[in-house]
């Protein structure tokens, strides 16, 4: 932004306006964004982040850092750390009501077209991949005599590589349009008082130590990392349990790994088993499996960078629902309070063998390395519930005749992996949160998003009900989401 529009903005603000968004995720970067981009915007946007900068988050110029305890904190987020992978379709990574369903797919296409845009302007082109039809349906075909099913989906496969390039480009814009990005700041608290003009108090602790931050308008955007943290402020909000995916992570061979990627960047994979299914989740072509730390416990999951592998790995995940308990996160619980007690702060892993019971499986004879070197060797069935793991045992033995690569006698199987651990938040269309005066949930943290794409679009869908002015101008009708993801 030229700098007489930077001073011609600075001095149409408005002080008695000041929005902050808690968490620098692609969710609250993209809310910050909609805004500082409007001209009907005249308040103050504060970003406060409890990570550092992009720029700190990478150990070498190729090279993110992802050591357990940073992927989930930072500038950027874990979306645009780990993978970065964008799922561009309105029906992936979200469970929201469609009140939005005109809004939300365009949101979804503009974020990704503006992505792709601003890395072709670096001499970076991330093609949309996506799978050829025919070879699409002689796979479903296939696979539907070992009963599985198969999605497909539009996906531009950033790694982690040119997500970073991106994020760089990205938060410069959002500082050239007056956004106040404060890393390695964390609220610590929470007061609201609906009788002040500015309700919000957010207490922060950063490198200028203990401060205040007053807002008029408050987007919570704390990733699942924050998720925690936010269930104890005392804001009153509204929740419900929420569907778990709870399972391992499997890494195999690249040459396996090809055979699943003629499906596609992401494919999924899902089979009945009893009343429920296990699916297949975030495929990784020839990237490296990682571990990262959410709320003291270590989980895996995996990212693709430059220099490539030569292992692929998927996560293979069992959905608990409430139609098993009130609480499926209590799975989650009792799965990782076995992991952590034998882990102790580092991932489990298990031969593929030795998990499936077999000593049948093809030797590949070709030289593959497993990737999370510090995983800590282990009996998985000592960690999972018996039906768990007959639940994943099923689908990757049906795999594994249908792409025979991801079933070797080198194949690696790490855990835990699980997905969609924070509760569901009670929210509109929009993502404001009821109960509260100018308050909004958006990103992983409400429960209702898991993915770049959606938590971004989230983000936009937040700043829109924003610029539409105060809750009292107009009726809300409040309700949970209840649709699968």
């Amino acid at each position: 932004m030229p700098m007489a529009a930077r001073r011609k903005r600075r001095n149409q603000r408005d002080p008695r306006i000041r929005l902050a968004i808690i968490g620098a995720g692609p969710a609250g970067l993209y809310c910050a964004a909609a805004l500082a981009r409007n001209d009907q915007w005249k308040g103050e946007i504060t970003v406060l982040e409890k990570g550092p900068p992009a720029a700190l988050r990478l150990l070498s110029k190729d090279e993110w850092l992802f050591k357990p305890g940073k992927v989930l904190e930072g500038e950027g987020g874990p979306g645009f750390l780990a993978d970065a992978k964008l799922c561009v379709s309105s029906d992936a990574g979200a469970q929201f009501n469609r009140v939005i369903q005109d809004l939300y797919p365009k949101a979804v296409s503009d974020i990704d077209f503006e992505i792709f845009a601003a890395l072709l302007e670096k001499g970076h082109e991330v093609r949309l991949f996506q799978a050829n039809p025919h070879a699409v349906a002689a796979a479903k075909k296939r696979l539907a005599a070992i009963d599985v099913t198969l999605e497909t989906y539009p996906v531009r496969a950033l790694g982690s590589d040119l997500a970073h390039v991106f994020l760089a480009l990205f938060v410069e814009e959002l500082r050239s349009r007056l956004v106040d990005i404060r890393c390695e700041t964390q609220a610590t608290s929470i007061t609201y008082s609906q009788k002040e003009d500015l309700p919000f108090q957010i207490s922060v602790s950063g490198p200028s130590g203990i401060d205040t931050v007053h807002a008029s308008h408050l987007v919570l955007a704390v990733g699942r990392s924050g998720a925690t943290w936010l269930a104890k402020q005392n804001l009153g909000l509204q929740t419900e349990p929420n569907h778990l995916d709870i399972g391992v992570r499997i890494e195999f061979p690249h040459w396996g790994g090809e055979q699943i990627r003629e499906l596609g960047a992401n494919p999924k994979f899902k089979c009945k088993v009893g009343k429920s299914y296990a699916k297949t989740h975030c495929f990784v072509h020839a990237g490296r499996v990682i571990a990262y730390i959410l709320d003291g416990r270590c989980l895996v999951d995996a990212h693709a960078v430059a220099s490539r592998t030569n292992a692929s790995s998927m996560n293979i995940l069992f959905r608990v629902s409430d139609a098993h308990m009130y609480n499926p996160k209590s799975v989650y619980g009792a799965i990782s309070e076995v992991a952590e007690s034998i882990g102790q702060g580092k991932p489990l892993r298990m031969s593929l063998p030795s998990f499936l019971g077999s000593d049948s499986l093809p030797d590949d004879g070709t030289e593959f390395t497993p990737t999370l070197l510090e995983a800590k060797e282990t009996d998985l069935g000592l960690v999972y519930p018996e039906t768990v793991l007959t639940a994943l045992r099923t689908l990757i033995t049906r795999l594994s005749k249908f792409a025979p690569g991801i079933a070797t006698k080198g194949s690696m199987v790490y855990g835990p992996a699980a997905e969609w651990l924070s509760s569901k938040v009670k929210i509109d269309a929009y993502f404001r949160v009821a109960g509260l005066r100018n308050a909004w949930c958006i990103g992983d943290c409400s429960g209702l998003t898991s993915g770049v794409l959606p938590a971004a679009a989230s983000g936009v869908m937040a700043a829109l009900d924003i610029l539409k002015g105060p809750s009292e101008q107009r009726e809300l009708e409040w309700e949970y989401a209840h649709a699968d993801a």
